[in-house]
């Protein structure tokens, strides 16, 4: 299997595992071979893909956080 093999998008298995904030995955793609600098057609890397997957997971858990930060300002 050629992981730098790229989808319709330019997306190849790093770039897909990469915003899914598991590094375990990220390192199973680049132990098998995954370039680290590849970006897809938008030109977004690795790098990129798991900022915006970590503000996208971090949106969330502040967003389930506010109650309780509210309460505890108030309290």
């Amino acid at each position: 299997m050629d992981v730098n093999r790229r989808n319709v998008l330019g997306m190849n298995a790093l770039l897909l595992v990469a915003g899914y904030s598991d590094e375990r995955l990220v390192q199973l793609v680049l132990d098998a071979g995954a370039d680290p600098t590849s970006a897809n057609d938008f030109g977004h890397t690795a790098l990129h893909l798991a900022i915006v997957g970590k503000r996208s997971q971090l949106k969330v858990a502040t967003s389930q956080l506010r109650p309780l930060t509210m309460i505890a300002f108030y309290s």
